[in-house]
């Protein structure tokens, strides 16, 4: 979520002012303001975290002309002297004395400061796995500093990551309203992809493809790399599930083209255009594309599984030299790997290209070692084609019993 106050521009002048849409501010199991931070920390940090919370609330419901006198003085020296018998993380410690100083002088407090605080604390919450004190503090943010997209946005995020929709949808509304009003355009587009993510997730297509356009559209205009790589790839993903092969041909170049070939988003953009085109019979594109996994590949594990559906794609290609050298390299890390952490997938990405080239023995290997993983794991589906992949390959090495072949297992 870097970067979110990058690409600020004039607020547009408009004669009606609207308000932002409203949002949920509790989830569906919360009885209190914050009752997650109470869930997520039964102990005295999140006593005091859920109390400034609250203090932050309060502050943020009164007309500011009356703030003044909100907190009795005896308040913030009893705030602060939990917080050193408690022994808080010092970032923490450094937010929360900064709320307590809110107790202290609340008249002078600024809308933008507080908010800024309490985003201080809503990251160093997720950073902890408190996601719901994470989206507590982030509402209080936004609650707090009401004009903050970037505070909206996050709490859009935090509430989508705890797996509340409806939460997530209405400030992710919220901080696209804001975000357009305040010439926040950063804030504006991110929280038009992650909008449109959900919309794809929930099967309305159509409105996902609005809204990635609007990312895209507007983050090209704005010089927003990162974000219309994003939405290239969104679209992307929404052609080839609609199966549109040209236009999903065409975003995958621009998504590409748009990210480079170094950045870290790459692997998946890759697999996931490798894999449309593997599942089409387009294998020269899809080897092209799954090439771009292996210099981000470095766990074995993971090389393993990039080399595998490697080997796959020059075997459907015919190009036999770059089939044996991704299925060498796999064979290497793979007689490394203890027996009971074989992948299931790879071995069969294997056998599927050793298929391929009519390499009936060095399939039959790979597929009876992806069944064996398989049944280990559990996996049924994948137990199921392994075992067609293993009838297959027994029936055609019966018959070509004599041939020689490259040992691939």
């Amino acid at each position: 979520m870097k970067g979110m106050h990058a690409g600020k521009e004039r607020p547009r002048r408009s004669g009606r002012k609207s308000p932002p849409p409203p949002a949920i501010l509790h989830g569906p199991d919360e009885t209190l303001d914050g009752a997650n931070i109470l869930d997520e920390m039964r102990n005295g940090v999140g006593v005091v975290l859920w109390q400034s919370l609250h203090d932050v609330i309060l502050w943020a419901s009164v007309p500011p002309g009356e703030r003044r006198n909100l907190f009795r003085p005896e308040s913030v020296r009893r705030r602060l002297a939990a917080l050193v018998a408690l022994g808080v993380d010092p970032p923490l410690e450094a937010a929360l004395t900064s709320l307590a100083a809110l107790s202290a002088d609340p008249g002078t407090a600024r809308p933008e400061s507080v908010g800024a605080v309490c985003l201080q604390i809503a990251r160093w919450a997720e950073a902890n796995e408190s996601v719901g004190t994470a989206l507590a503090f982030a509402q209080g943010a936004a609650i707090a500093s009401p004009g903050d997209a970037a505070a909206g946005f996050l709490a859009g995020c935090l509430a989508r990551k705890q797996g509340e929709r409806a939460r997530a949808e209405t400030w992710l509304r919220r901080s696209i309203v804001l975000g357009r009003r305040n010439g926040d355009r950063m804030t504006l587009f991110q929280a038009c992809l992650v909008l449109a993510e959900m919309q794809a997730e929930r099967g309305d297509l159509e409105g996902a493809r609005g809204l990635f356009l609007r990312a895209f559209r507007g983050a090209r205009r704005s010089g927003f790399r990162e974000l219309k790589g994003q939405a290239l790839h969104g679209l992307f993903r929404l052609a080839a599930a609609g199966g549109r092969v040209d236009e999903a041909d065409s975003y995958a170049r621009s998504t590409l083209h748009a990210y480079g070939r170094r950045h870290p988003r790459v692997p998946q953009v890759a697999r996931d255009i490798g894999t449309f085109w593997l599942e089409r019979g387009k294998f020269p594109e899809a080897l092209s594309a799954l090439r771009l996994l292996l210099p981000f590949a470095r766990h074995p594990a993971d090389r393993v599984e990039a080399l595998a559906v490697v080997a796959r794609a020059a075997a459907g290609a015919g190009n036999e030299e770059a089939f044996d050298d991704a299925s060498r390299e796999a064979l290497q890390l793979l007689r490394r790997t203890p027996e009971e952490d074989l992948r299931s997938r790879p071995l069969l990405d294997l056998a599927r290209g050793a298929a391929e080239l009519q390499r009936w023995e060095s399939a039959e290997r790979a597929a009876r070692l992806a069944l064996d993983a398989a049944v280990r794991q559990g996996e049924d589906h994948a137990s199921t084609r392994a075992q067609a992949m293993l009838s297959q390959s027994r029936k055609h090495r019966d018959g070509m019993r004599g041939r020689p072949e490259p040992a691939l297992m």
